[in-house]
């Protein structure tokens, strides 16, 4: 049955229904010519055909455009198909959103220039598209690689609710595939924001649909960490994207229908704790108490709960962890 549907749909394409991407893999790409042929092997590898990848390049300064075209014109085929793109516009967000616009497939998932997936992952993927027809995400877990190869896995929550997405971050940018047109639905990607986008993409899902499907195991991705990330290694060199993102994200819940909308923009507000911290951590204890004295302005909590808070904030400044179920409770 599902492939005479795809047979009819194609029809009226006048595409070859068993070519028809079920998946758009959307990678934006900026001076990645060191770590873009590791990422794009890792697509090769899939042992699930077929699915369409579309390399947006955004402005890159080295030779990642035409390592693009070569991997177009080495790989592609009728059931791997290749499309290159350019994004003037700076950011990664702008990049995603000209692949968004040019993917038909009923599926899209968003991928970084530098990590991998394992070799069954959008054969998992799909068979769970298939398993759960009416879902409109489905999400995965990851591995973290270190530059000196040890791995670990990435911590994940698994969950539909808005707050733990605004505490854990669960749709981190490579661990999803939504519908396309779910995607479309709430705008693509914010092209304001430069910093914690995938943060702010999975609270507007959520907002907009909670029929998510978990992949608990095995992980899919491999996130690798290392020197050269585009967002770098210190906070207090992205202060202004970050709090950026804060303030455009609070004031989206804010300014919502939800009954606990209050709750929720304090919760994202909240982040500014964990931003303080890393910001004392980083030797700049003026910029962490300006960012810890702006939080206590925002949320106005009791004097012995202001108490708490100064506590965690030192907490989080010496590389403590785990301070999100405290900060629920104080807020809730």
């Amino acid at each position: 049955m599902a492939n005479y549907v795809k047979f009819i749909i194609c029809s009226l394409l006048k595409t070859n229904y068993k070519t028809m991407s079920l998946i758009t893999v959307i990678i934006p790409v900026y001076n990645r010519v060191s770590y873009l042929e590791r990422t794009f092997a890792s697509l090769r590898n899939q042992t699930y055909r077929p699915f369409r990848i579309i390399l947006v390049d955004n402005n890159s300064n080295d030779a990642s455009l035409s390592l693009c075209y070569r991997l177009q014109a080495e790989n592609s085929t009728d059931d791997f198909r290749i499309d290159v793109l350019q994004e003037l516009k700076p950011g990664a967000n702008a990049a995603r959103n000209k692949g968004l616009k040019e993917a038909v497939s009923p599926w899209v998932m968003f991928f970084d220039s530098d990590d991998e997936l394992v070799p069954d992952a959008l054969q998992r993927i799909a068979d769970a598209i298939e398993r759960y027809p009416v879902a409109d995400v489905v999400g995965f877990t990851a591995w973290l690689r270190f530059p000196d190869g040890r791995m670990r896995k990435k911590r994940h929550c698994f969950s539909v609710k808005i707050e733990d997405q605004i505490v854990h971050t669960m749709f981190s940018t490579q661990c999803y595939v939504a519908r396309t047109d779910t995607i479309k639905a709430i705008g693509g990607w914010d092209e304001d924001l430069q910093a914690w986008q995938d943060w702010n993409m999975g609270i507007r899902l959520l907002m907009h649909t909670r029929k998510v499907v978990w992949l608990k195991r095995p992980s899919l991705v491999i996130i690798n960490r290392h020197s050269d990330s585009i967002t770098g290694d210190f906070y207090i060199d992205s202060m202004s994207r970050h709090e950026a993102a804060i303030d455009k994200t609070a004031t989206l819940l804010a300014e919502s229908n939800y009954p606990r909308k209050k709750e929720y923009a304090a919760l994202a507000h909240a982040r500014r704790l964990f931003l303080a911290g890393r910001y004392r951590k980083e030797n700049n204890r003026e910029q962490g108490d300006r960012m810890f004295d702006t939080l206590m302005q925002i949320l106005s909590p009791t004097i012995a709960r202001r108490k708490i808070w100064r506590m965690l904030y030192r907490y989080v400044s010496r590389g403590g962890r785990g301070q999100d179920i405290i900060i629920r409770r104080l807020i809730r």
